[in-house]
């Protein structure tokens, strides 16, 4: 949840990326991915849970800079994009949860991803940090539970 608290708050502070970078983050993502910092010419890595492994990436993808989007290289990826939208390909779902007044809200888009391949990895739960709390998704079951407090919705 720490990795993934600071990943929001890179993408909504650049300043603070900045400085993490400054900081050498590098050394302390090499550790997480590898278990060591020191450079070696083998890299192992440290096993990790499917969105462990998500959420790191999604830091260091917030750390490393913006690609240009006028760039011609990147005009092959617009073309795919393009060709596949009528191709029917795999769809993904939009995972929400009721209010207690009954009306259903979707997960943020970056929650959604994180659900869907959680789901789609067969593990039984994800586990979410929104505004502050933390929450276990039971796919079993299909509710959330808030951790702190115990109270489970549809």
């Amino acid at each position: 949840m720490v990795i993934r608290t600071m990943c929001l708050l890179c993408s909504s502070c650049p300043n603070l990326a900045a400085q993490l970078v400054r900081n050498n983050i590098a050394e302390t993502l090499r550790y997480l991915l590898c278990g060591t910092a020191s450079d070696s010419d083998e890299i192992e890595l440290v096993p990790r849970s499917p969105q462990e492994l998500y959420e790191i990436t999604s830091l260091i993808g917030e750390l490393m800079p913006r690609l240009p989007r006028d760039d011609p290289m990147f005009s092959v990826d617009r073309l795919l994009k393009q060709s596949g939208r009528g191709s029917g390909g795999e769809t993904t779902a939009t995972w929400q949860w009721r209010t207690d007044e009954g009306v259903w809200k979707s997960y943020s888009r970056h929650d959604n991803r994180m659900i869907e391949d959680s789901h789609r990895n067969g593990d039984p739960e994800a586990n979410l940090l929104v505004q502050g709390r933390v929450y276990v998704l039971d796919f079993n079951v299909m509710q959330q539970v808030n951790e702190d407090t115990g109270h489970a919705r549809a």
